[in-house]
């Protein structure tokens, strides 16, 4: 995209998170500013300026608790896609569209009901505290996570813009393709379900975000949720937690330092956008 482009995607982004944060505040439900948004709300106060997306966590039980109250809060300009409201979205987390636009992916081409601009929704479940459980927990949260993926048809690989990577990455993919024509789609879906919930409620003091580094990263203390602080983000606010800092540096390490300019680029490979 064009960066005149991207910035009108960006400021429909802002608007749909405004409606995610009316409505958690309406409902007394915690949410933050996540991934590279956390970022950009940190060191640009808004978004990194070739950000194509916008994220959004909740732990599990406020995502929950959203989801129980979206559908009859959101304005009539609003979708909410998940596995439930789209049979053909595979994604663990929702999205929260504008309707009557279009944001389509290279990787999802052609493939869900709804293809509006949108923002999406983290979940953080709880991780357990033992290494070995750690690693167990993420081979399983990564089999079934991708093998879901290909049941459906996504095609991640497409979001790298080298054709080098992009065959690598299909590459890594063919296995959980294979996996995914013997085994039925209520099974795979039900699986997904019961590895990410596994250690919910057993106050492991650790919790991830779905989507994350399954190689680890993006697991962080539990306390780092603990408190929440709203700070501004372009014209609007919105909270981050108060351990942001322990929570980037986890996840990107010197999150302060500008990339090279040969990687400030769009990520999703958007093939087609209207306002």
């Amino acid at each position: 995209m064009d960066s005149e482009t991207l910035r009108k995607v960006q400021n429909v982004q802002l608007e749909i998170a405004a409606e995610i944060k009316r409505i958690c505040d309406k409902h007394d439900i915690n949410y933050f500013l996540d991934s590279g948004t956390l970022i950009g709300a940190v060191r640009h106060k808004g978004f990194i300026p070739w950000d194509d997306d916008m994220d959004i966590g909740m732990l599990r039980k406020d995502y929950d608790k959203f989801i129980s109250v979206a559908e009859s809060e959101l304005g009539e300009g609003y979708f909410l896609h998940s596995w439930d409201t789209d049979d053909g979205y595979p994604l663990p987390f929702i999205k929260i569209r504008k309707n009557g636009t279009v944001y389509e992916e290279a990787a999802s081409e052609n493939k869900y009901r709804h293809n509006g601009i949108f923002v999406d929704i983290l979940p953080y479940d709880e991780m357990p505290s033992q290494p070995s459980e750690q690693k167990k927990m993420k081979s399983d949260i990564f089999f079934w996570c991708r093998v879901f993926y290909c049941k459906d048809g996504l095609k991640p690989w497409k979001h790298h813009s080298r054709r080098l990577y992009r065959f690598l990455s299909m590459c890594r993919y063919m296995p959980y393709a294979a996996a995914s024509h013997f085994i039925k789609k209520d099974k795979i879906k039900s699986k997904c379900i019961e590895v990410m919930r596994r250690y919910n409620g057993q106050n492991t003091g650790f919790v991830f975000k779905e989507w994350g580094d399954l190689a680890g990263c993006a697991y962080v203390p539990s306390e780092c949720f603990s408190e929440f602080t709203e700070v501004p983000f372009e014209s609007e606010s919105f909270k981050i937690p108060a351990g942001y800092d322990a929570i980037l540096t986890r996840q990107y390490g010197d999150y302060m330092q500008l990339p090279p300019e040969s990687e400030r680029e769009n990520r999703h490979q958007v093939l087609k956008v209207k306002f």
